[in-house]
């Protein structure tokens, strides 16, 4: 958990005593999720000073902010890097070159503001119980779909740090990360639905704990096809995946979490 946490965060971890660290990073992968709750906590926290102080676009933004800078911007910056080589309609070799200069260009900075703009629009349309579902579940689910790329897809360099990272990744890794990220999904919405719950409210599962149970759900498989749809998608375009496409796809999978619990089902209904 040290491992993944001084990787993926940037919450001081101290002196890791590890002879390989993208070995033991690898055999970390299936504590992602929790990782990810821990973050999402972090942004949670930012989100509700925000709202108490000013109000739901400040506390969107607030949220977005804590995010940052509790991962260092890690993923978003896998995502810009993507975003600069394939969409440079240019040659593979050519495009993972460019996803390795350290240099954002005109199409990463674009995909990064499209990316922070969805995320805090996002948030501007969630009640507040789902909002905080979704900052606690969104970002456990995201980073599931990291090992899951990395087991499902080959490295797109021989050497670099996603393919040694991908080299540790196994079955056992994967299996913990998406049991858990089902696990946060469905349980941390159903908890708060339960908690936020009328004390007139019959004792057990209400509708209100289903509903939000079945909704975190569907955050996991959002981010579940997102991963595989993503994930073979650019191992297409690239001829495997790079720790620039890990980034994406979990920055992606957060997104379609998110826009699970902001869907406004009652417009379809009437």
């Amino acid at each position: 958990m040290r491992i993944a946490l001084s990787f993926l965060t940037r919450i001081p971890m101290g002196r890791l005593e590890t002879p390989d660290y993208m070995r033991d990073l690898g055999r970390a992968a299936g504590f992602f999720p929790l990782v990810g709750l821990l973050v999402g906590a972090i942004c949670l926290i930012a989100w509700l000073a925000g709202r108490l102080l000013f109000g739901p676009a400040v506390a969107g933004v607030a949220a977005v902010a804590a995010g940052l800078g509790a991962t260092g911007a890690i993923h978003l910056d896998g995502l810009m890097d993507a975003a600069d080589g394939l969409l440079s309609a240019r040659s593979r070799d050519r495009m993972l070159e460019i996803m390795k200069d350290s240099r954002v260009g005109v199409m990463g900075a674009a995909a990064g503001a499209l990316a922070l703009m969805l995320r805090w629009a996002l948030l501007l349309e969630l009640t507040p119980p789902r909002a905080a579902a979704a900052l606690l579940v969104a970002p456990a689910v995201g980073r599931m779909v990291i090992p899951l790329a990395a087991v499902r897809w080959p490295p797109a360099r021989a050497e670099g740090m996603g393919a040694a990272f991908g080299r540790h990744v196994g079955g056992a890794q994967l299996a913990g990360a998406l049991l858990g990220g089902l696990t946060l999904a469905v349980g941390v919405p159903g908890l708060l639905a339960w908690w936020g719950q009328s004390p007139a409210a019959p004792p057990g599962l209400t509708a209100a704990v289903t509903v939000s149970a079945l909704r975190g759900l569907g955050a996991w498989l959002a981010a579940l096809g997102v991963g595989l749809a993503g994930g073979r998608w650019l191992s297409r375009r690239l001829g495997g995946l790079t720790g620039d496409t890990y980034g994406a796809l979990c920055e992606l999978a957060e997104l379609a979490a998110i826009a699970c619990f902001a869907l406004q089902t009652g417009r379809w209904t009437g």
